[in-house]
């Protein structure tokens, strides 16, 4: 039986969007923008934005009401109170619908990640079993596989990043020490120069970078102090910088966006 006619039978249980963050500038927003802006990356549009912001400055209120309140239709206002359900920042007793956490990393951690991870474990499942193919090309192999391990990369970086949306992130900066490295990381646009490089050198240890946004390695940077420096380079965004600095921590090196070699 082909896909196409499988896939009739398919029924579509839940569907999410994440967005590619747009920029914002944490250290001047005030909460309302921070929680719209979490929402919108989450595929949530305004009114349903609206919606969620109705609900917890209310405490809870039944799908009329909240037609009422927005001038829509009840079954406009449920479309949008199930996807906010959906994905964890919304629950309901009866009629009545409320926050599932007063906290939305909360309800991120508990309740979309866990059903993001079934669908995404179902995946693997499906990929692991292309080997028992007898038909399957060591290349379909090779692809499953690295299906799988990408699928397993994702969902913990997904975690960590709701981690860190929960965090007091206005100063755009924050470094721990973990270990024997530095943890640094950056919610923003960042140029990483030679100078810098020299300064993170002298405090004797090496760092794990982790940039939010877009990173430009200058054009000064020597790859060989580069390399010496930085144990780990993950970006979730765009990357920008000389093909021989690049390549001397090609090893090192995770990017979740666009990558731009000059």
């Amino acid at each position: 039986m082909s896909f196409e006619e499988t896939k009739k039978e398919f029924t579509i249980l839940a569907e999410w969007v994440v967005r590619k963050l747009r920029k914002i500038d944490f250290e001047n927003a005030d909460k309302e923008t921070i929680i719209r802006w979490i929402l919108y990356s989450l595929g949530i549009e305004k009114l349903g934005q609206d919606i969620y912001i109705y609900l917890r400055n209310k405490g809870s209120a039944t799908s009329t009401e909240i037609a009422e309140e927005f001038n829509i239709s009840p079954a406009t206002a449920r479309k949008y109170l199930e996807q906010l359900h959906l994905i964890g920042l919304v629950d309901y007793i009866g009629r009545e619908y409320h926050l599932s956490f007063e906290d939305i990393e909360k309800g991120i951690r508990s309740i979309l990640i866990p059903r993001i991870n079934e669908v995404f474990q179902a995946l693997l499942r499906a990929a692991r079993s292309i080997k028992e193919y007898e038909t399957t090309e060591e290349s379909e192999i090779f692809l499953a596989e690295s299906l799988s391990e990408k699928f397993k990369g994702l969902e913990r970086k997904l975690h960590k990043l709701t981690e860190k949306l929960s965090r007091e992130i206005w100063t755009g900066i924050t470094v721990r020490e973990k270990d024997d490295v530095l943890v640094i990381d950056i919610f923003r646009s960042y140029e990483l120069t030679n100078q810098e490089l020299l300064q993170w050198a002298r405090r004797g240890k090496r760092i794990v970078l982790n940039v939010y946004g877009s990173l430009n390695i200058s054009d000064d940077v020597d790859p060989n102090l580069l390399a010496s420096v930085i144990e780990r380079l993950t970006i979730f965004g765009s990357l920008k910088g000389p093909k021989s600095a690049l390549n001397a921590i090609l090893g090192r090196l995770e990017v979740y966006g666009s990558i731009g070699m000059r």
